[in-house]
């Protein structure tokens, strides 16, 4: 379902748990200009998005509830015009890089929203909003932690005024459903451009469990007696929605399958991915002609042991190395955490990994081995100020259900899965955004997903030369796996291949198992653009940190998260500056 960028953000805001006030404590003068500007953004914002406000320690906005009303949401199109203004100049500052990067990461933000609101108001396109995702960003920040009965009277003043409207304001349920009857009757149903059939249906079944999972919450809270009568109402609201939907929308709503050229670009650039999909399709056959040469000089010359008997050596080989991942999983745990320990006290042999071991100022000693390593669900390892990032906390996926179903997860891998994972891997990243004086809207805007992705393959790939050749196999194998995928997507997209040769390329090129492919093939109607992501994020690392010297790579970890497409070359000016300035 569509949703804004800010609002998708709650729930990581609460991490923080910030005040006003805490926000601009002991920062470097940078950070307190950066918070200036942004807290004052965030006052403003309040008459619009309250919830939002109040989120990031706003007090003054925790009574008041968003305006559903056209009024309320053409004044908010204007006030975002006018922050955009005052933001895109504040970036056009020569001086400290730190706040230029700040208000560039601002400015790209309200970019992306405004873009996203043009959707909403303007055209054919029938964005999909949930109305029960709604309520529950607005409740989740007041049951969140210890019960009082501030919270609680917040809660009943939220609720009340979502389900049942008020004067100025209809409820949510009514606002969005005469949206879309609104653009259905000034277009025709025929010439309504309709969501994708899975993000509608996932809209129709979220309104039953999101009701149950409210009344779970309320009940804990006490609540439950008091809410009864706008429970009541809040079901009839909300299964109203669910059949408009089912009777009006689903039928007409899309497949992935009739998704163009143009759309498939959009849904890269919401991943902010700014390849276009020629692009992908270009760069990545490349990158797979050079990952195959690379295997293929690797089994010629040091995996002359393992026999081939095809003419497809790299999916034999691959197929003989993953073939008892399923058997010997539980063992390949073991020596996960038994070779991530002693990782923590070698020493790379690589240029490139012992500048980041230095910048990080030896942080991998900081790590502490967890005896089980816990499902990502009970963990959010993302800006929490006191969040200690360790082994057992934070792997990405890495709870013993996922890895185990991975192809690329048997023993001959472990030393890939913890350079990409860990050290120097997705883990050590994070650790180094925990290191640095960060903004607030550091805080909240400067996780990127590319790039945490693309930093996991190129810190693998920056290992491999550490591994034994069984798992510099499986790393460049998983590099041309992470290719492959972004160019097979981008083809099916460009209408230059078909689902069923999507699945095919996977087990006959690379030997990925027939549910593994598939699995990969379903994500072209669930989330078109998400296999590019890891390639993507690693295409630009590998662009961005080229060259002479280490100052690029200082630099990016001086950096943590810097989502390098809001400036390509940021590193390379940067580094520039710092030759010129040192020069005679």
């Amino acid at each position: 379902m569509t949703w804004t960028p800010f609002f998708s953000l709650i729930p990581l805001i609460l991490l923080t748990t910030p005040t006003a006030t805490a926000a601009v404590t002991a920062q470097p003068n940078w950070a307190i200009r950066s918070n200036e500007i942004s807290l004052s953004f965030f006052k403003d914002l309040g008459q619009f998005r309250p919830a939002l406000s109040a989120a990031i320690g706003l007090k003054e906005f925790e009574d008041s509830v968003r305006n559903f009303s056209q009024k309320s949401e053409n004044d908010f199109q204007l006030f975002l015009k006018e922050s955009l203004s005052k933001v895109s100049e504040h970036a056009a500052e020569k001086g400290d890089p730190q706040f230029r990067a700040d208000m560039l990461l601002f400015k790209e933000r309200l970019l992306n929203w405004m873009a996203q609101r043009e959707q909403h108001t303007s055209g054919k396109k029938l964005n999909l909003t949930d109305p029960m995702q709604i309520i529950e960003e607005s409740l989740s920040p007041y049951w969140a932690g210890e019960p009082s009965a501030r919270k609680n009277e917040i809660i009943l003043t939220r609720l009340k005024t979502l389900v049942s409207g008020s004067p100025s304001s209809k409820s949510v349920h009514s606002f969005l459903q005469k949206q879309m009857r609104s653009l259905v009757s000034k277009n025709g149903k025929r010439g309504v451009h309709y969501p994708l059939r899975h993000r509608v249906d996932a809209v129709i079944k979220n309104q039953k469990r999101a009701i149950s999972r409210l009344q779970s919450q309320l009940e804990k809270l006490g609540l439950q007696a008091k809410t009864e009568k706008l429970m009541a109402q809040l079901k009839k609201r909300s299964s109203e929605y669910a059949l408009y939907l089912s009777n009006h929308i689903l039928k007409h709503a899309r497949t992935a399958r009739h998704i163009n050229r143009d759309e498939y670009l959009l849904q890269l650039r919401r991943r902010n991915i700014l390849l276009s999909p020629e692009a992908v399709v270009l760069k990545a056959q490349e990158h797979s002609e050079e990952l195959r040469a690379q295997l293929t000089q690797l089994i010629q010359t040091e995996l002359q042991d393992i026999s081939t008997t095809t003419t497809q050596p790299i999916r034999e080989i691959f197929q003989k190395l993953s073939r008892a991942r399923h058997k010997d999983s539980s063992s390949t745990l073991q020596l996960f955490q038994k070779k991530l320990h002693l990782q923590k006290k070698s020493k790379p042999r690589s240029t490139a990994l012992q500048t980041i071991k230095k910048q990080m100022k030896m942080r991998m000693e900081q790590f502490k081995i967890g005896p089980v390593l816990v499902p990502t669900t009970q963990v959010r390892p993302f800006f929490g100020p006191n969040t200690k990032i360790s082994t057992h906390t934070f792997i990405p996926q890495a709870s013993t259900h996922s890895l185990q179903h991975q192809d690329h997860f048997t023993v001959p891998a472990v030393p890939f899965w913890i350079a990409r994972e860990v050290l120097p891997g997705k883990a050590l990243l994070m650790e180094a955004s925990h290191s640095q004086p960060r903004s607030l809207l550091r805080k909240l805007y400067s996780y990127d997903r590319v790039l945490l992705e693309g930093w996991g393959l190129y810190a693998a790939e920056l290992s491999k030369g550490d591994f034994d050749p069984q798992a510099r196999f499986i790393t460049l194998h998983s590099l041309l796996y992470a290719t492959q995928r972004a160019l097979l997507e981008a083809q099916v997209f460009l209408g230059q291949l078909s689902a069923d040769a999507f699945v095919s390329a996977l087990v006959n090129r690379l030997g990925i198992s027939a549910s593994t492919a598939q699995s990969n093939a379903d994500l072209l109607e669930s989330r078109p653009g998400s296999q590019v992501v890891a390639f993507a994020g690693w295409l630009m690392l590998k662009e961005s940190l080229s060259g002479e010297g280490t100052c690029a790579l200082d630099t990016f970890l001086s950096y943590p998260l810097f989502p390098l497409r809001i400036e390509p070359r940021f590193l390379q000016n940067h580094c520039a500056e710092k030759n010129d300035e040192g020069s005679p």
